[in-house]
């Protein structure tokens, strides 16, 4: 087994397949986060570890040890060496699901479908020409965090003088930017993680960068605030789970 940790823009190719979660693949590859590629010796087969969890595969399914492949290097490797106690991979397509469906079942792994969305432009214009809220502060800036090498937009909401939403592109790649928000417990349902959204994709649109809504199908506040701002379901992903409660 080989494994990198620089210059992964080398294994791009291994990735093209893929037409969702690009901001979370070439974020890693093009360095904005660090990440981790493994691959079999003939390097047939390349596992893409992000930052934040997420696996992506890519490389030669038809290989004829691609089973044998994905399985070390996840419940070998990821699993046993770096005691890894939660992971989440996903295949290009359903050839690759299917090779993962066997290996997560030897695994007591279950899978899951994530929801991912597309801005309807002309619908957020119109939400934003309706929608205002009194008495807050919204600030959109660019910051360096979670050991980002680039600064990426982030929208923040006060209220009473308090930082009390935000909303942050914080993965950037190939004109695409993945989103995440998160409000405190004693503001929400207020409207404010609403306008801080609204705010953010004014300044990805702005700025020709197409933003990525994906969430998990029980993250119901999630899908109600992307809907309300314009998004659209545009497909559904299935992603294979392990976590360490379900045993090797």
């Amino acid at each position: 087994m080989k494994e990198y940790t620089s210059a992964l823009n080398k294994y791009n190719h291994y990735f093209e397949g893929y037409n969702e979660n690009i901001p979370v693949i070439y974020s890693t590859l093009e360095g904005q986060y660090q990440g981790t590629i493994y691959c079999d010796d003939e390097e047939e087969i390349a596992i893409l570890v992000t930052k934040f969890g997420f696996i992506f595969l890519g490389g030669n399914i038809e290989c004829k040890r691609a089973k044998i492949i994905i399985n070390d290097i996840i419940f070998n490797e990821l699993v046993l060496k770096q005691q890894k106690k939660e992971i989440i991979v996903f295949g290009q397509d359903e050839k690759w699901n299917n090779v993962l469906n066997k290996v997560f079942e030897g695994h007591h792994g279950v899978s899951d479908l994530r929801k991912c969305y597309t801005l309807n432009k002309d619908k957020f214009t119109n939400i934003c020409s309706e929608f205002k809220l009194d008495n807050v502060k919204v600030v959109v800036n660019y910051e360096h965090d979670n050991n980002s090498a680039i600064e990426y937009p982030v929208s923040r909401v006060y209220a009473d003088n308090v930082n009390v939403s935000f909303c942050s592109a914080f993965m950037l790649a190939r004109g695409f930017a993945e989103i995440d928000v998160a409000t405190e417990e004693a503001y929400r349902q207020k409207g404010y993680a609403k306008i801080g959204a609204i705010a953010l994709m004014k300044e990805l649109l702005h700025q020709g960068i197409e933003p990525c809504w994906c969430t998990w199908p029980y993250r119901l506040e999630s899908q109600a605030l992307a809907q309300s701002i314009g998004f659209e379901l545009n497909k559904e992903v299935r992603a294979y789970i392990w976590v360490e409660e379900f045993g090797i």
